[in-house]
Formats: C-alpha cells, sequence, structure tokens
C-alpha cells in the first residue's frame, strides 16, 4: 500500500513538472530572443502615423483677468500645406491669442494671416511668431485685413504664433503650414494616415494650386485666393450672382453701416468676403446712421464713431478730438467711392477703408455728406 502511495505521488509531480515546464521553456524565448514584430498595416495603431503640425489649440488671454481660454483649432489637411482656424474672435475682452505649432522639418513654412469683421475701420493687429533656435522673433509686424506674413523653419521644434491687438474688433486668425508633402511619408503603403480628433476636413487627394483651402468654426470650406501679400477669401457664386444689381432703378444708393457690412457678407459662408453683392468699383454710395459710441484716442489722435449692426459695432476713425462737435445719437451721413484693391481682379472696398488699411487717418470733412 505504501508502495502503491509512492507511486502515486511521483506520477503526480511528473505530470505537474510536464505541464509547467514547458510553458516556461517555450515562454522564455520569444520574450528575450526573438525580435519586435511591427503590427499589421490594416491595424487602427498603424493607421494613426501622420504628424499635424496646425493641431495646437488656440489660446485666449483675457484683457482684465489674464485667464486663459482654450479653443479647438478647425484643420484642413493638404497635399502640401496644412491649415487651421481659430473661427471669430472678438478682441473687446480678449487681449492676445497664442498658438504653438510644432515644426517637424527645417525648411518647412509657416504663414500667419487674420480676417477683420470691419468694414469701415478694419484695425491692424500684431502678428509675431517665436521661434526655438533664437530669441529673436521670426515674424513680428503690424498687418491689416487679409495681409499676410511668412517665415521659413531654420529648426524643428515649437514656435509660437501670436496675433495681439488694442481694437475691440472681430477678427478669424488662420495659419498655414507647408511641409511639401514630407508628412505623407510618414503613411503606410496603404495611404492610411492619422486623423486627429476635431473640426477637420481632408484634401489629401485634391490636386492644389495657388489657392489656400481651409474650413471655418461652422465647417464651411472656405478658399483664398493670393494676391501679392494679400490673401482674398473667395465667396460663393450665389453671393457674386447677386452683384452687379445697380441697373435697377429701385436698389437704393443710401445705407446704414449695418447694411454696407451685409453687401460683403457671404451668408452661404457666414464670413465676410472682399466683393460686394451689388456694388462695383466706381460706384458711389451715402452711409447714414445714428452714433451709438464716441472716443477720442489720444494716443491715435483720432476719435472712433461708433454705428450698431448684427455682428456688433461697425467703426469709423477720423482725425483730430471730434468729440466735442458730434454726440451720441447724432444721425451723420458720409459719402464713399467704391474702389478696387487690386487691378485686374474683383475684390473692392470703400475709398476709406483702402486709405486707413495704409495707416492714414483721414480728415472728417473729405467724406462728410454737406
Amino acid at each position: 500500500m505504501k508502495r502503491n502511495r509512492i507511486s502515486i505521488i511521483l506520477v503526480a509531480l511528473m505530470i505537474i513538472f510536464i505541464s509547467v515546464v514547458p510553458v516556461q521553456v517555450l515562454a522564455a524565448p520569444s520574450q528575450q530572443e526573438l525580435p519586435q514584430q511591427e503590427k499589421p498595416e490594416n491595424s487602427v495603431q498603424t493607421t494613426m502615423v501622420r504628424k499635424v503640425a496646425v493641431k495646437g489649440a488656440f489660446y485666449l488671454l483675457n484683457r482684465a483677468t489674464q485667464a486663459l481660454t482654450k479653443r479647438e483649432p478647425s484643420i484642413t489637411l493638404g497635399n502640401s500645406r496644412d491649415t487651421a482656424s481659430s473661427g471669430t474672435i472678438n478682441y473687446k475682452k480678449i487681449g492676445s491669442v497664442r498658438k504653438d505649432i510644432e515644426a517637424v522639418k527645417k525648411g518647412h513654412e509657416i504663414e500667419m494671416w487674420a480676417n477683420s469683421h470691419q468694414i469701415g475701420w478694419t484695425g491692424k493687429i500684431v502678428v509675431t511668431l517665436s521661434r526655438p533656435d533664437s530669441s529673436k522673433d521670426a515674424i513680428n509686424r503690424t498687418v491689416g485685413h487679409n495681409q499676410y506674413s511668412w517665415f521659413t523653419v531654420q529648426k524643428a521644434g515649437k514656435h509660437v504664433a501670436r496675433w495681439t491687438t488694442s481694437n475691440s474688433h472681430s477678427w478669424t486668425l488662420w495659419h498655414a503650414y507647408y511641409h511639401w508633402g514630407d508628412l505623407h511619408k510618414k503613411c503606410d503603403s496603404k495611404g492610411n494616415c492619422m486623423l486627429p480628433t476635431g473640426n477637420i476636413d481632408i484634401n489629401l487627394n485634391v490636386k492644389e494650386d495657388n489657392l489656400i483651402v481651409g474650413v471655418d468654426e461652422s465647417g464651411n470650406k472656405v478658399m483664398f485666393e493670393t494676391v501679392g501679400e494679400y490673401r482674398y477669401m473667395l465667396p460663393t457664386e450665389k453671393h457674386k450672382n447677386n452683384t452687379k444689381l445697380l441697373q435697377q432703378s429701385s436698389f437704393p444708393n443710401t445705407l446704414t453701416m449695418n447694411e454696407l457690412y451685409y453687401e460683403y457678407y457671404d451668408e452661404n459662408l457666414d464670413q465676410k468676403v472682399d466683393i460686394s453683392k451689388n456694388y462695383i468699383a466706381g460706384d458711389e454710395i451715402q452711409v447714414t446712421d445714428t452714433i451709438i459710441g464716441l472716443e477720442y484716442d489720444s494716443d491715435m489722435d483720432a476719435t472712433l464713431f461708433e454705428f450698431k449692426s448684427d455682428v456688433g459695432s461697425q467703426y469709423l476713425a477720423f482725425k483730430g478730438d471730434l468729440t466735442e462737435k458730434y454726440s451720441i445719437g447724432d444721425s451723420i451721413s458720409f459719402k464713399f467711392m467704391i474702389v478696387s484693391l487690386h487691378e485686374g481682379h474683383e475684390y473692392t472696398t470703400i475709398n476709406y477703408t483702402k486709405v486707413t488699411n495704409d495707416g492714414i487717418i483721414p480728415d472728417i470733412n473729405e467724406y462728410l455728406v454737406k
């Protein structure tokens, strides 16, 4: 009986040994000797490989509290360039906006520009771009509506873009990153590329020309045409088809500031553009409206006239202190000429705006209807 018990114990030990030891022996080589295998190309992990330099958030700095508000960008990925938009930002309470741009490679390019939502006094905005390889800013200049700046990356790493203005205007901020197709080399052989979360438009298979493709905060696809150092948002065909109606005798040539704004507002894009619905270069218009705000700026030596509109206040600035001559509640009339912004292009504005864009604050008597 004792021998049988010993035999049973030995058999049990052998079974345990056989069932355990092979697993240990087989497991060790796979962990220590076999090379790490890449995951199949159709796996989720290998589709997340495309670098996106424009994916950083916009950070809005409150003038009074210095608190930061985060806003995710609206992104468009393209064959040679990617773009990002902030959406509309009202600078009444915002002093500055910052965005980090992770430059991937030397030789790539970064562009910055901004679209003003003003029809008269469009104001100015300071754009700066710091770089990781120098204490000197790569970009530091004061620009106007649609005016863009660019920099060729000297060293990969974080570049910090800022848009700063003291004007209480609304702006849409944009920047583009030219990667010349280098980022697509990070995709796998099946063309799988990383698509970050957020409002994104994909144009990887679209042939690009001199037009910049972007997407706004509402998800609308927008396109910019480059003319000199300016980026002009292309209006929709529906907006353009409303132009040249001046031949209709019933069409008024007297507008409020709000109505003048809507002449350049494309409802289909929910954006201000630079082609009027009903006026062309050479037309004269009269703007009559009620003053809702009046302020003298000693730094500019100019008086800001504020007018009501559906999208926030519209402004006109004129030389000198005029606060004793005019008051809030006064009705005032101006005569403006529609002028071309660039010869050979349809883009227009009022002659007042073209003068102020050149840095000149005009005399009010040049535009008053007497």
